[in-house]
C-alpha cells in the first residue's frame, strides 16, 4: 500500500513538474514541444528477457559444472567467474507524449505520440553522433584531421571494458606521435544473433598512409583480445556512422550503450 501511495505520488510531482516547465517553454518560445502524458510498464518486458552466458544464449554450461566431479567449492569458484549477462530485446516503459502547437497566440494539442526507452535512447545516440559530426566534418573536408572508425566484436568476452580500452588506444597513439582529438562510441546488440560489438569514431590529426591500410597498432587487437576492425571514415562522417549507431534495438542490462568525449 505504501509503496503504491509513494508510485503515485511521484508520478505526480512529475507531471506537475512538466507542466511547470511547459508554462516556461509557453511564456519563452514559438516553437512546438512534447508534453509528458503518462509512463507505463511494457507487458513484454519480462518475456523479453534474454539470458546469455558466455556470450550463448541458454548455454548448459552452469548446469554441466554443477553436476561434474569437482569440489563444491570448486565448482561454486568456476560458476562465480562465468560471465552472464541479460539482453533486453523489449522496452522497459512505454510512455505517452502529446505535440503541442501554438495556434492563434495558445498552445493546443495536435498530435499524440507513442515512445519508449529504446527510442529515447537512440535520439541520445543520434544527438552524440551528430554533434561529433558537426564539428569534425569541416574539419575533415578542410583535410585537417582523419576519422577512423573502430570495431570491437565480441565484447562480453574482452579483456577490458570499453574505457579502458580507449585509455589504451589513448596512450599507444600518444606514443606513435599522434593525438586522439575525440571519439563517440556505441554498444550494439545484434537483433538477428544476439552479438554484442562496439563502433568507435575517432578524431586525429591528419594521417596520411601508404596504400591507405591502417597499421594494426592503432586498432589494439590484442589488448582487447577479440577481433578489431579499423578503417578511414571516408566521405561524409554523419553519413558513415548512421550505418552503425541506433541501428539494432537491442540492449544489454548494466551496459552503457554510447558514449562521447568532449569535443573540442
Amino acid at each position: 500500500m505504501q509503496d503504491t501511495i509513494k508510485r503515485v505520488k511521484e508520478e505526480n510531482i512529475r507531471a506537475n513538474i512538466a507542466y511547470l516547465k511547459d508554462e516556461i517553454r509557453q511564456k519563452n518560445s514559438e516553437k512546438p514541444f512534447y508534453r509528458f502524458v503518462s509512463r507505463r510498464k511494457n507487458p513484454h518486458y519480462e518475456s523479453g528477457l534474454v539470458q546469455l552466458t558466455d556470450g550463448k544464449k541458454h548455454s548448459p554450461f552452469e548446469s554441466s559444472l554443477i553436476h561434474d566431479k569437482s569440489s563444491k567449492k570448486t565448482t561454486q569458484k568456476r560458476l562465480k567467474n562465468i560471465h552472464k549477462v541479460t539482453i533486453q530485446t523489449q522496452p522497459k516503459n512505454l510512455t505517452t507524449l502529446v505535440r503541442m502547437e501554438k495556434i492563434e497566440g495558445v498552445y493546443c494539442p495536435v498530435e499524440i505520440l507513442e515512445t519508449n526507452d529504446f527510442k529515447q535512447s537512440n535520439n541520445l545516440k543520434i544527438k552524440a553522433m551528430d554533434k561529433f559530426a558537426e564539428h569534425y566534418q569541416p574539419l575533415y573536408k578542410q583535410k585537417i584531421v582523419s576519422l577512423l572508425f573502430v570495431t570491437l566484436t565480441a565484447a562480453f568476452k574482452a579483456k577490458m571494458t570499453i574505457s579502458q580500452y580507449i585509455d589504451y588506444l589513448k596512450k599507444t597513439y600518444e606514443k606513435n606521435g599522434f593525438k586522439m582529438l575525440a571519439y563517440v562510441w556505441t554498444f550494439e546488440v545484434s537483433e538477428r544473433n544476439l552479438h554484442p560489438h562496439y563502433h568507435i569514431a575517432i578524431a586525429i590529426p591528419r594521417l596520411s598512409v601508404e596504400g591507405g591500410k591502417l597499421p594494426d597498432w592503432m586498432k589494439g587487437n590484442k589488448i582487447w583480445g577479440r577481433r578489431t576492425e579499423i578503417a578511414f571514415v571516408k566521405k561524409n562522417v554523419r553519413h558513415y556512422m548512421a550505418k552503425y549507431f541506433a541501428k539494432n534495438q537491442f540492449r544489454a542490462i548494466g551496459y552503457k550503450s554510447f558514449g562521447i568525449s568532449k569535443i573540442k
